[in-house]
């Protein structure tokens, strides 16, 4: 996918927009085709699978979804384990209502762009029907069962303002909170690290580029010392 030009980041828990409850999506311009290109694009450089406008800032019912969560779980590895990873399609999915949803539930394990490399035990409905609107505002009707349907109610959360730690326990909750704090401090650290590199390597070329430019002033020098010798 080409990059687009990007001005939002996925932003990460407890960022107060992360509990914002969206807005219905009332105009379907090219704003909104470039707030879902950016969306995609982000999604897929943090190596996701969904993302709702709300993770980047935008109080607006819009959520992005690949192909891929609507895939068996066997179709899902071959695609994992093939040369390519092609993910398929990326479906924009506005204004989304459950329009039915299975009695009987699924615990799995869950992650979140806005959690990174967090991983929690959530029970989902196994199966669920939504009605919802493209990108260009036509009515859209998608049924998710298993990872789908937990993808789809991951992501319609978060444009109701939460988030899935929402739905443990006490204990569990504040235990993810904890790994989730451990990780951003992890990779603050690591960013802090690769920053400090860049600017030493930075600091480095430009020492080195007055380095040659003294030299070659100094050799200029000598060569005019030089000249004047020989007249």
């Amino acid at each position: 996918m080409t990059s687009p030009q990007t001005k939002r980041k996925i932003l990460t828990y407890p960022n107060p927009y992360l509990r914002e409850e969206a807005q219905a999506v009332e105009r379907f311009d090219e704003n909104l085709k470039a707030l879902f290109e950016e969306m995609c694009f982000l999604m897929h450089e943090s190596e996701g699978v969904g993302l709702a406008a709300t993770q980047v800032g935008e109080s607006l019912q819009l959520l992005v979804l690949s192909s891929y969560v609507f895939l068996s779980e066997e179709e899902r590895k071959q695609v994992t384990e093939s040369e390519d990873g092609d993910m398929g399609e990326d479906l924009a999915i506005i204004n989304p209502k459950v329009l039915e949803q299975s009695e009987d539930e699924l615990i799995d394990f869950e992650g979140c762009l806005s959690f990174p490399d967090v991983y929690i035990k959530v029970k989902r409905p196994s199966w669920v029907v939504i009605t919802a609107q493209d990108i260009e505002g036509n009515p859209i009707e998608l049924r998710g069962e298993g990872f789908g349907a937990r993808a789809i109610l991951h992501e319609m959360d978060h444009l109701n303002g939460k988030v899935m730690t929402d739905h443990l326990s006490f204990l569990a909750k504040q235990k993810a909170l904890k790994d989730h704090q451990r990780i951003q401090k992890r990779l603050a650290k690591k960013r802090a690290e690769e920053n400090g590199s860049s600017a030493q390597n930075q600091t480095s070329k430009v020492n080195k580029t007055k380095s040659s430019h003294a030299k070659s002033k100094k050799g200029s020098s000598k060569a005019k010392k030089g000249q004047k010798k020989k007249r």
